[in-house]
């Protein structure tokens, strides 16, 4: 992989949850980019080095102003590509997503020239904004009370452990579910195709959500909560 190329996978990662959570911890950017705690750790003291990051003992890395400026600017190109393999070329929102990664770093003019060709689209496939960091004052999961039935309106960030459990049961922007248990170290949720996910409460600060109707998936979480009745995550 080439300098810039590495030193841009960093600055995304640890944006991603800058942008949620106001910093990333080593272990949450070792997870995303699929490295060890010891090899961020020698990294992100060279990006401190360049001016691009700051570090806190017991908080992590927050991107400076250039960290950022540069964060920005390849998340805007992984959303245009995103959108382009996924609506253009049909790829599901997962391999777009994963493909996305592995072009971001294609020359502005490339992207640009993708952009016009897409129509200048408003949206990614996350359901945010294009030319926005990220959605304000959005309902986040982590609020979602048991019992309830709730959709996701848009994926605050990109995190690569909350994208494969939501792949594993087939949910994306505008599916529909309801909260089956809720404690202090997470929820579970029943999906309308039956599927049964577990969130933490950090990865459901993630995942924007609006409360719906669904009487459809009544029937099906009453069942299947008697069934797990004694057996969900606990304070």
């Amino acid at each position: 992989m080439r300098y810039k190329e590495h030193v841009e996978d960093y600055l995304l990662a640890i944006y991603k949850y800058q942008l949620v959570y106001g910093y990333a911890k080593t272990s949450q950017i070792a997870k995303e980019l699929g490295v060890r705690d010891a090899t961020v750790t020698k990294v992100l003291r060279r990006l401190q080095e360049l001016g691009l990051v700051t570090v806190s003992r017991y908080h992590g890395a927050k991107l400076t102003g250039k960290g950022r400026e540069m964060a920005s600017k390849v998340l805007r190109r992984h959303r245009i590509i995103e959108i382009f393999l996924h609506q253009f070329l049909g790829f599901d929102v997962y391999k777009a997503h994963e493909y996305a990664h592995l072009m971001e770093h294609l020359p502005d003019e490339v992207i640009e020239a993708i952009y016009k060709r897409l129509g200048e689209p408003d949206t990614c496939v996350l359901g945010i904004p294009i030319e926005s960091e990220r959605v304000e004052g959005a309902y986040t999961l982590d609020k979602a009370e048991p019992g309830k039935c709730y959709q996701i309106v848009c994926l605050l960030s990109e995190f690569k452990p909350v994208i494969n459990k939501l792949q594993s049961v087939g949910c994306w922007v505008c599916s529909k579910f309801i909260v089956e248990s809720k404690g202090s170290k997470g929820l579970i949720l029943r999906t309308e195709g039956g599927g049964k996910l577990i969130l933490s409460l950090d990865e459901s600060k993630s995942v924007a959500i609006k409360e719906v109707d669904c009487s459809e998936l009544a029937d099906t979480a009453v069942s299947s909560t008697a069934r797990i009745k004694g057996k969900g995550i606990k304070d």
